[in-house]
């Protein structure tokens, strides 16, 4: 008798299903109220389940005398409170989906420990008044998940055209296996790349193409010129010309207090990009 093959069963491209938990932090503000409404229409329809959490920075007053502590916790609470009627406003579509989480502290670090249970993390561009909105660069580095940055203005998020920043590193190449549901459900996928001015070949970019399009990927590359003194505009400048809905990109390929001082292609499209970008580290 003839030692039968085990059949195997064909693997299943990776969708924006596997994106099962999202999680975003909340107030009582327009601002939360926008990138909320974002990750309540990304996980509608795709069985995802959104976390939102309420935090509040604990005021630091050591020393100062005459302060009734219980006024000043009462007053955290009562903005936790409101953030949490505007999260059962919003993601109350969602039913069962829509949980929400809370507490005092640092919503930077509360949103670390959260993303132990989520795959992605919504976040504002623009980091809000006394400290309060989650800094999407601190939770690009200490989350271990993927962060995507909803611009100021941004009405929703469409993902039917990405356009992503290449370059042969450890942060590119973890964006792009996280961003892989997104590409396998994509109409057109771009690489933009910065070529040397010799013309050679780009570093990884034919073995990154390649990949993808195992992967059922459609995607091309567009290539920049060595030399430019901005980068992150011809970035947001190729992405905008292929009409893309989001941008991919590693984030801090360098010491993040080098691209402080000196400016970095991270920091540059937080600020600056008037798309989504969904940012890996």
């Amino acid at each position: 008798m003839l030692n039968e093959r085990p059949h195997v069963a064909p693997a299943l491209a990776p969708s924006a299903t596997n994106y099962k938990t999202l999680l975003v932090h909340v107030e009582a503000s327009l601002e939360s109220d926008a990138r909320l409404q974002v990750a309540v229409d990304f996980a509608y329809g795709l069985s995802a389940k959104v976390v939102g959490l309420g935090g509040s920075v604990p005021m630091q007053m050591n020393g100062i005398v005459g302060i009734d502590w219980q006024i000043v916790v009462d007053a955290q609470q009562a903005d936790i409170s409101a953030a949490k009627d505007h999260f059962q406003r919003i993601a109350g579509v969602l039913g069962e989906a829509a949980v929400w989480a809370e507490g005092l502290g640092s919503p930077d670090e509360m949103m670390a420990d959260y993303a132990a249970g989520a795959d992605l993390i919504i976040a504002s561009a623009i980091r809000g008044p006394h400290d309060s909105t989650v800094d999407p660069g601190t939770m690009a580095i200490a989350a271990g998940i993927p962060v995507m940055t909803v611009p100021k203005g941004c009405q929703g998020l469409r993902r039917k055209r990405i356009a992503v920043g290449w370059k042969n590193t450890r942060e590119a190449r973890r964006a792009l296996t996280d961003a892989l549901p997104l590409m396998c459900e994509a109409e057109s996928v771009i690489l933009v790349a910065i070529q040397a001015e010799d013309g050679s070949p780009i570093n990884g970019l034919a073995a990154a193409l390649g990949r993808l399009r195992r992967h059922g990927v459609v995607v091309e590359s567009r290539t920049v010129r060595e030399g430019t003194d901005d980068p992150v505009g011809c970035l947001i400048t190729c992405a905008e010309d292929a009409v893309s809905d989001l941008i991919v990109s590693g984030a801090y390929g360098h010491n993040r207090l080098q691209e402080w001082c000196f400016g970095g292609v991270t920091a540059g499209l937080i600020e600056r990009s008037t798309l989504p970008v969904l940012f890996s580290h």
